[in-house]
C-alpha cells in the first residue's frame, strides 16, 4: 500500500462516490474500483459501504481514514520541512481573508512580502467569516486572518490586534448633526437611526447584535448586504448608518472620507483579530515570515 493509494481512498470519501473521484483523478472507474479492492484485500477489511449515497465508511474504514489523514499530513509536513532546510524561499501560500480586510491592508502587506519572497505563489481566498475555520481544517487555506471570540482547539492563533467598532453614515443623518467626526459615543445615541447591516450568516452580525443589546436598542435595519464595505458605502450615500470593525486604520480610511464616523463606546463586545493555522502542521520559513510581517503591520499601527 502506497501513499498514492491512500490518497485514492481519501479522494473517494471527499467526492462522495467512486465515479466522481475517478473523474477528478483522470482515471477510469473500473481501475479506481480495483485499486480500492486491492487495498481492502491487503488489509482484510471493507472500507466503504458502497450501496449508500453518498458513499460512507464502515467502522474499519473510519479507523483507516483516521490514520490515513495523519499519514498524508505527516508527508506534507516532511516536504515542507525539507523545503525549509533547502532555503524556504519558494512554495505556495494560500491566505483566507475577508474582502473588507483584503481591500486595504493586504496590498501593503503583500508589497513588502513579495520583495523578500518573490518565488512564493500567493493565492488569496475570500470566505465569509463563518467558513474560515472550516477552510483551515479542510486544508483549503494555509493561513486565515479572522476576527474571533471563541478559540478552536484545533487551531493555533497569533494575535494581531483588538477590533474597534466604528459607526459610519451620511453627513445628513441626525447623529452627524449632534456629534463631531471621530467622537466616541454610546450606541444608544444612534437608536433612532436607520441601519444598513451585513446578513445574519456573517460573523460580524452577531457582534453587532451584542452591541445593540448592550446599549438597550433595537434599531430599524432597512437593508442587508453580503459585504461589510458595501453596507457602509450604501449607508453613507443613503444617509443611513452602519457598523464596521476596524483592526487597522487602513481598513476604514476610504470610508471615513466625505462621511460621518464615530467610535462606539461598547468595545467590550468586540473581538480579537488574529492570523491562524491548523495545529500540527509545519510552517515553512515563507509562511512564518508572512505572519511576522502581519504582526508588525497591525501592532505598530
Amino acid at each position: 500500500m502506497t501513499i498514492e493509494n491512500i490518497g485514492y481512498i481519501l479522494e473517494v470519501l471527499k467526492c462522495g462516490s467512486i465515479s466522481s473521484a475517478a473523474n477528478k483523478l483522470f482515471m477510469s472507474q473500473p481501475l479506481l474500483s480495483q485499486k480500492i479492492r486491492n487495498i481492502e484485500q491487503e488489509l482484510g477489511i471493507v472500507i466503504f459501504n458502497r450501496y449508500s449515497t453518498p458513499i460512507s465508511l464502515t467502522y474499519a474504514g473510519e479507523i483507516f481514514v483516521k490514520y490515513a489523514e495523519e499519514i498524508i499530513e505527516s508527508k506534507c509536513n516532511l516536504c515542507k520541512e525539507i523545503e525549509d532546510i533547502n532555503g524556504g524561499h519558494s512554495g505556495r501560500l494560500r491566505i483566507g481573508v475577508s474582502t473588507h480586510r483584503a481591500l486595504y491592508t493586504l496590498p501593503q502587506l503583500l508589497s513588502e512580502y513579495r520583495k523578500e519572497y518573490p518565488a512564493v505563489d500567493v493565492n488569496i481566498m475570500d470566505y465569509s467569516l463563518t467558513t474560515f475555520t472550516d477552510a483551515l481544517l479542510a486544508d483549503q487555506v494555509d493561513l486565515a486572518m479572522i476576527s474571533h471570540g471563541k478559540i478552536n482547539k484545533n487551531l493555533e492563533y497569533t494575535f494581531l490586534r483588538r477590533d474597534k467598532v466604528i459607526l459610519v453614515g451620511g453627513l445628513n443623518t441626525q447623529i452627524a448633526q449632534q456629534f463631531p467626526v471621530g467622537e466616541t459615543i454610546s450606541i444608544k445615541q444612534a437608536e433612532n437611526e436607520k441601519f444598513v447591516s451585513v446578513q445574519e450568516k456573517f460573523g460580524f452580525r452577531m457582534n453587532q447584535s451584542e452591541i445593540f443589546k448592550a446599549g438597550g436598542i433595537d434599531p430599524e435595519i432597512v437593508l442587508e448586504t453580503f459585504n461589510i464595505d458595501l453596507a457602509c458605502r450604501l449607508a453613507i450615500v443613503s444617509d443611513f448608518v452602519s457598523l464596521c470593525p476596524e483592526a487597522h486604520p487602513l481598513e476604514t480610511q476610504f470610508l471615513k472620507k466625505d462621511s460621518f464616523y464615530c467610535y462606539i463606546k461598547e468595545q467590550e463586545y468586540t473581538r480579537n483579530f488574529s492570523i491562524c493555522y491548523r495545529k500540527g502542521i509545519f510552517l515553512p520559513k515563507y509562511m512564518r515570515a508572512f505572519i511576522e510581517m502581519a504582526v508588525k503591520l497591525y501592532r505598530e499601527s
